[in-house]
Parts: C-alpha cells; sequence; structure tokens
C-alpha cells in the first residue's frame, strides 16, 4: 500500500466520524477561512463546523512550504486543548514535527477570533485540530 494511499485512508477514516467536515458541505456556515492569505508562510487555515451545532467544530491547516514554521499563531473560535486528528507529517512518513499530540489555546485574540494557539508547522504537511 503506498503513502498515498495510506494517508486517503487515515484521512476518509477521521472525515467519518466528525461531523464537522462533512455536515455542512451545501451551507456556507459550514465553513470560515482562518487564514486564507498568507503568502509569506505558504499556508491556509480553515474552520468547518456542523451548522446545527451538534458536533465538535475541526481547524485545517495546510502547509505548503518547504521549511517548518516555529511559533505559528492561529486564531481559534473557544478556549481549550485542541487535540490533533490528523498530522500527516507523524503519521505518513514525515519528520514527526508537531506539538504533541494538543495544543492549549491563548486568550491571545488573532485573525477575528477572541483565542489563538502557537503551533509548529511542519514542512509540506496538513493538520486537523479537534476545537474542544
Amino acid at each position: 500500500m503506498g503513502r498515498s494511499t495510506i494517508f486517503n485512508y487515515g484521512r476518509n477514516e477521521v472525515r467519518s466520524f466528525e461531523p464537522a467536515l462533512w455536515e455542512g458541505d451545501a451551507n456556507p456556515a459550514g465553513f470560515h477561512f482562518v487564514d486564507a492569505d498568507n503568502a509569506n508562510n505558504n499556508l491556509v487555515a480553515f474552520f468547518r463546523s456542523a451548522p446545527n451545532g451538534t458536533a465538535r467544530g475541526i481547524i485545517c491547516v495546510c502547509i505548503f512550504a518547504r521549511v517548518v514554521r516555529n511559533d505559528y499563531r492561529m486564531a481559534v473560535p473557544s478556549p481549550g486543548l485542541y487535540q490533533e486528528l490528523l498530522h500527516s507529517d507523524s503519521i505518513f512518513g514525515g519528520s514527526n514535527i508537531g506539538n504533541g499530540g494538543a495544543v492549549a489555546a491563548d486568550a491571545i485574540p488573532s485573525h477575528g477570533f477572541g483565542y489563538s494557539l502557537v503551533l509548529r508547522l511542519p514542512a509540506l504537511a496538513a493538520l486537523w485540530l479537534a476545537v474542544p
């Protein structure tokens, strides 16, 4: 089984038990860009939620740079501990650079949200975090 097949399997497994990733596909309220124009860091981040509020939200970060981004402050919608659901660099043959599986939010506003995380983002990776 190739790496892309393993990644797709892992991604689909997470997607199947996280309604925020599919329940609001036809509803604009289920999607919000967190960081959509960050050419300097070569990344995009967005927030997915179930429009009816019955499921936890998911923050998705995609890093297209070939370098690690240390101390990247990213906005999140609420306080608490954000658990990694998918970390392509640590699971699928990368350098295992990351955040130890979870990151606590700070009460520091960023990108229009009242809270933020400080992340270590690996090169060429995807990171999905569960909103507490």
